[in-house]
């Protein structure tokens, strides 16, 4: 029963925070998905990939929860769903990638020419 209670907890909690985010931004927030963009991204070959490496607090256990999630949820790998869930907050708050404008893509997309 207590996982039931864990999870009924964390269903409400982000329920809550959804209701918070519609309440700001004055609409119904329901598409938790990438943003298309990130998403074409992210699913290209031979984009160029920088380390992101930061300190967090250990008893988070992030590791372990993006691995567990990724292995029961599958596919996205942890870096991409990193990638996403950071891109996402980071467009929440206004603060959207130059897409049209990033150098040294070798996906052979149609961004400009160097």
């Amino acid at each position: 029963m207590p996982r039931r209670v864990s999870l009924a907890r964390k269903a409400q909690e982000l329920a809550d925070a959804l209701k918070a985010q519609e309440e700001r931004e004055g609409g119904a927030v329901t598409d938790f998905s990438p943003h298309p963009e990130t998403e074409a991204l992210l699913m290209r070959r031979g984009v160029d990939r920088e380390q992101l490496n930061y300190a967090v607090p250990e008893q988070l256990e992030l590791k372990r929860r993006l691995n567990a999630y990724n292995v029961e949820r599958g596919g996205l790998g942890v870096g991409n769903l990193v990638a996403a869930v950071l891109d996402a907050f980071l467009r929440a708050e206004g603060y959207a990638p130059d897409l049209d404008n990033h150098k040294g893509d070798r996906s052979g997309s149609q961004l400009p020419p160097d």
